[in-house]
């Protein structure tokens, strides 16, 4: 599922390069819809495994399954708070 998904989101990565302001909308969200498709294939499995691998380790160190619940605790409220600050920054 991840490589079928990788695969589509790179070809439609690579028409969409193909795209430019003359562009109609019907020849561009066939594109966008290919790479969304794609991610969606590949992002969340990707995901999964690269948690399941980080909290695993945690286990397997000896410190138990509740010192992986803190470690994926702080790692999500990092990231909330990265991504909080990223898109204020934005703004």
């Amino acid at each position: 599922m991840v490589t079928s998904g990788l695969v589509l989101a790179g070809v439609g990565l690579l028409v969409l390069g193909f795209v430019d302001a003359n562009t109609g909308y019907g020849n561009v969200w066939w594109r966008l819809a290919v790479v969304g498709v794609g991610f969606a294939l590949a992002m969340s499995p990707l995901t999964g495994a690269a948690i399941q691998a980080v909290l695993g380790a945690v286990v397997q160190t000896g410190v138990g399954l509740g010192s992986a619940f803190v470690v994926a605790g702080a790692v999500t409220l990092a990231g909330f708070a990265l991504t909080g600050l990223w898109l204020t920054k934005s703004l």
